[in-house]
């Protein structure tokens, strides 16, 4: 997917593409469906897209209750979908009706601008960056958060914590509240068989988390 409004099909033993998909917004995320014949896309005009392969002409689903950019989208199994949005929410869709139907939105983490990362793991779990700085976690059935994990302020030239000793200049107090607003959990991960999340933040600072 790219800023051209364009999702492109790739077969890796051919130089060119093999089907394209036009949208009419810029394409933030694409992701295939566990079954691989089915594929769902974020756009910027604040909706989700979920096409057939075999037909694409016209979407199965156009999903469309987010304020804001659809930053990232994943599956949680074959039939659902959640999406993560510059509007501070997550929202599960269900893929088995006619139309598509959001049945839950999630909330509590912080996300107005940044890519921010959007992980699953067991088909329960659903974590999230956050431009608090923090790493949130929801449970699948419920709308708010399991639990949060909050990185340690770094200085953003040598990586070290920021401290708040009194001593310090106004200068560098000042350069440590920049810094502070600048920093933002921006990719998560989920080990594929095993309780482990890794994150990282805008100073590319990784994190285990059990």
């Amino acid at each position: 997917g790219s800023d051209d409004c364009n999702v492109k099909i790739w077969d890796a033993n051919i130089k060119q593409s093999i089907g394209t998909i036009e949208n009419k917004a810029n394409i933030c995320c694409v992701k295939f469906n566990l079954s691989d014949q089915y594929i769902a896309f974020g756009s910027a005009d604040h909706s989700i897209y979920y096409y057939d392969l075999r037909n694409l002409k016209t979407p199965l689903y156009t999903l469309s209750d987010h304020r804001k950019a659809v930053s990232y989208v994943k599956f949680i199994n074959k039939s659902q979908l959640v999406s993560a949005s510059t509007d501070s929410t997550l929202k599960l869709w269900d893929l088995n009706g006619s139309t598509g139907e959001c049945i839950k939105t999630y909330s509590g983490h912080f996300n107005e601008k940044n890519f921010v990362g959007l992980a699953v793991y067991d088909g329960k779990y659903i974590t999230c960056g956050s431009e608090n700085n923090s790493i949130y976690t929801y449970f699948k059935n419920c709308s708010t958060p399991l639990f949060s994990y909050k990185f340690s302020e770094a200085n953003s030239v040598v990586g070290e914590n920021i401290n708040n000793n009194n001593n310090n200049n106004n200068n560098n107090n000042s350069n440590n509240n920049i810094t502070k607003k600048k920093q933002f959990v921006s990719s998560v991960c989920w080990k594929q068989k095993d309780p482990i999340l890794i994150a990282a933040n805008s100073l590319v600072i990784s994190k285990f988390c059990l």
